[in-house]
This record gives C-alpha cells, sequence and structure tokens, in this order.
C-alpha cells in the first residue's frame, strides 16, 4: 500500500512538473524578449541571399542591391508592412557571431526570415564566415542605439572578423 501510495504521489509530481515546463518555458522567453529590447540587442539567425535572383535586385527600402553591397534583409515581423517603406530602412546595424563582426545596413526585407534574423548578402556573410556555412547564430544591434557601436579605436568601420588586440582596443571606444 505505501508503495503504491509512493507511486501514485511521484507520478503527480511528475505530471505537475511536465505541466509547468512550457509556462516556465514562456516565461524565460517573454524575459528574453523584454531583456533585448531595453538593451536593443536582437538574438537571431543570418542566412544569405543574392538580391539580383532571390527577390530583386530593387529592395524593400528602395535601392538597388548586389551581392557586392554591404547590405541586409530585416525579418518581417521587426520590417513591418511588406507594402510600405519601414522606419528600419537605411539604419546601420552592427552583427556578430562567434569572434567576427561586420557593419551593413538594411536595405530590405525578409518575408520567411524567424523574428530577430537577417539576411546578409554574401559580400556580408562571407565576413562572418564561408556560405557553404549557411546559418549562423548572430547577435546584432542598430549602430548608436543603446551603446552600440563598432568594435575597435575611435569606431573605425573594419568590416571583417575582429583580430588580436581589438578586445583592449575597446577600452579606448
Amino acid at each position: 500500500m505505501r508503495f503504491l501510495s509512493f507511486t501514485l504521489i511521484f507520478l503527480l509530481a511528475v505530471a505537475c512538473m511536465v505541466n509547468a515546463r512550457p509556462a516556465g518555458d514562456a516565461l524565460s522567453d517573454t524575459l528574453k524578449q523584454i531583456v533585448d529590447a531595453v538593451n536593443k540587442l536582437f538574438s537571431g539567425k543570418a542566412t544569405w541571399f543574392r538580391p539580383k535572383t532571390e527577390g530583386g535586385e530593387i529592395g524593400s527600402c528602395g535601392p538597388k542591391e548586389s551581392d557586392h553591397d554591404m547590405i541586409v534583409a530585416l525579418n518581417k515581423e521587426q520590417y513591418g508592412d511588406l507594402d510600405a517603406k519601414s522606419s528600419w530602412c537605411g539604419k546601420k546595424v552592427l552583427i556578430m557571431s562567434g569572434d567576427k563582426w561586420v557593419d551593413a545596413v538594411i536595405t530590405d526585407a525578409c518575408p520567411g526570415c524567424a523574428k530577430y534574423s537577417l539576411d546578409l548578402t554574401p559580400a556580408v556573410f562571407k565576413k562572418l564566415a564561408d556560405l557553404d556555412k549557411g546559418v549562423l547564430p548572430i547577435t546584432w544591434c542598430v549602430i548608436g542605439e543603446k551603446g552600440c557601436k563598432i568594435p575597435g579605436k575611435g569606431g573605425s568601420s573594419k568590416k571583417h572578423g575582429k583580430g588580436k588586440g581589438d578586445d583592449e582596443d575597446d577600452e579606448n571606444t
């Protein structure tokens, strides 16, 4: 009888924990979104696209685009109405993946990208990884907002992975 009681209590406790997990995950996701919004630091995925053949060489923001331009397409959720020019258009962003970073300008929308994700031209993606990688975890921010600035002396605009000594230079900016 004791064994049966213990087993029932144990199973009930496990069931409660299983049912509570999604609420905890939802709370965790909500807290992450609040922190990201306050810090203006976004975490998502980076993919790459060829403007001329994937979406057309005129971006949602207007200017012509090429594979060689240092530009990105913003996910639909943040971009907003795909039939209008977004307030994000023309904003310069700092994109980080691992120990590499690059800056680029938002000139397009990515209807298929998840929230906080960016679609990069080959020129931008290659600064972070080989095109063969396909998808990268990224963190990004809008340069000039909430302390987001290009790493290095005086906010220089190097466009490739940071090199040795850059961490020390960050103290001087």
